[in-house]
């Protein structure tokens, strides 16, 4: 039986190998494959394959090709149980704005302290 998916998404190399690797330590690779990709298009291209078994997403919000919002959007419509927490370093209002028009179950500003996952 193949694991559930953990999805981190975020054009940043750096942030998104933090938040990864924070799962893997948390000991979420026990239970789940994690993937990582490195813009929205790319994840929903793995939501369509993988879909059925993901149980959550960190996505960033502002990326090239296909941005958070409308990631977490095309997501949500095809698999309304996949929990999406969406990540950004824009205004916190905003970003409370943008993540719950888009459908996103949290959001998170950066910087962020990883525990806040939690």
């Amino acid at each position: 039986m193949k694991k559930s998916v953990i999805i981190v998404v975020d054009n940043d190399d750096s942030v998104r190998g933090l938040i990864k690797e924070y799962l893997e330590v948390c000991g979420f690779y026990k239970s789940h494959e994690i993937m990582d990709y490195a813009n929205g298009r790319l994840a929903w291209q793995a939501i369509k394959e993988h879909g059925w078994r993901t149980d959550l997403v960190v996505t960033d919000y502002q990326m090239p090709e296909m941005n958070g919002g409308e990631f977490t959007r095309l997501t949500k419509a095809l698999y309304p149980e996949i929990k999406i927490i969406i990540v950004s370093g824009i205004e916190e209002k905003s970003l409370h704005v943008l993540a719950e028009r888009s459908g996103a179950d949290a959001f998170l500003k950066k910087p962020f302290k990883l525990k806040q996952f939690f």
